[in-house]
């Protein structure tokens, strides 16, 4: 059964934290499908199948780096439908579901287009439309699967003390569409014990790059900032104190208009305790190898778009 596109009509307010919940949410009462829009392609008792932007279901355990859960204490960082939160729970972990907690939030986000400045007050309307409906489809599915996960809406730069501590820290596909990269992954480990997963498209470099995804002449894409290379996030999470473990790439069913149907992520799964592991390796000649490779693939780049740019 498909998800349901109905017209839209007013939403029910969410309900407020209370002090039986601390600083989560109150779960919101959410009673029909045309209240949402689901990111994530999902089974769900009672309904069927939903729609989505991705469809992880057949390969989440890949996504996720083939980590195991069980008995873990587990923050899924940019939630939207909750796939993520609800399949880390299957597998035994207690959740908490991060989303941003206001449309304001996500337009300081948005690339500084003249469009995104000048209409700003439509833009924050139209976000938080869709912010509360993809909310919605959290909280129908969190229903319907009888989870027990917790949502915290706040600011991802400033993730608060009052969550708690945890084992494992996903951050799954939202690092592309933040200004700050860098500042929501210090937020994030700062309240990891262990265990960070991060999934991103990323360039195979050793070289710490950061690609700049922004093109002055592509303004419809307005939420897709940078991408960093392997040996970036092998410099930044040393400098926070992970080491890598393990970088796999997967494939994954994608619905998008425009993008492969079968679209590539890679997967880095970081640790604390193997820190010293991974200080040895970078000393190894392969690390060394692959670093200049890196650099040397950045200069060829460099040059041929030098060239272009003079045959013009």
């Amino acid at each position: 059964m498909e998800q349901s596109r109905a017209v839209d009509r007013p939403l029910i307010a969410p309900a407020a934290r209370t002090d039986d919940h601390g600083p989560f949410q109150a779960p919101w009462s959410v009673q029909g499908i045309d209240e949402c829009d689901f990111y994530h392609v999902m089974e769900l008792p009672g309904f069927g199948q939903t729609s989505g932007q991705w469809d992880l279901r057949r390969t989440v355990a890949a996504y996720l780096g083939h980590s195991d859960f069980s008995g873990k204490r587990v923050l899924d960082l940019g939630s939207a439908s909750g796939f993520l939160t609800f399949a880390i729970e299957a597998r035994g972990g207690s959740v908490v579901a991060f989303d941003f907690d206001a449309a304001e939030h996500i337009q300081k986000d948005l690339i500084p287009f003249p469009a995104n400045q000048l209409h700003s007050q439509q833009r924050i309307d139209d976000m938080n439309r869709y912010s509360r409906r993809l909310k919605s489809s959290y909280w129908f599915a969190h229903r319907l699967l009888g989870s027990k996960a917790k949502a915290y809406y706040g600011d991802v730069y400033a993730l608060p003390d009052t969550i708690g501590r945890f084992d494992v820290v996903v951050v799954a596909q939202i690092l592309v569409h933040l200004h700050d990269p860098v500042q929501a992954l210090v937020s994030a480990s700062r309240l990891c014990d262990d265990t960070l997963i991060s999934v991103e498209g990323m360039p195979d470099l050793a070289a710490p790059i950061a690609i700049f995804y922004a093109t002055p002449d592509r303004p419809d894409l307005s939420h897709s900032w940078w991408a960093f290379s392997v040996g970036m996030y092998r410099k930044l999470l040393r400098i926070l104190g992970f080491g890598i473990v393990s970088v796999t790439t997967s494939r994954h069913r994608c619905t998008v208009p425009g993008m492969r149907p079968m679209h590539g992520v890679t997967t880095i799964v970081a640790r604390r305790s193997a820190l010293e592991s991974v200080a040895d390796y970078e000393q190894s000649f392969r690390y060394r190898l692959r670093y200049r490779l890196g650099r040397g693939a950045l200069r060829a780049a460099e040059m041929l778009l030098g060239e272009a740019k003079r045959t013009k």
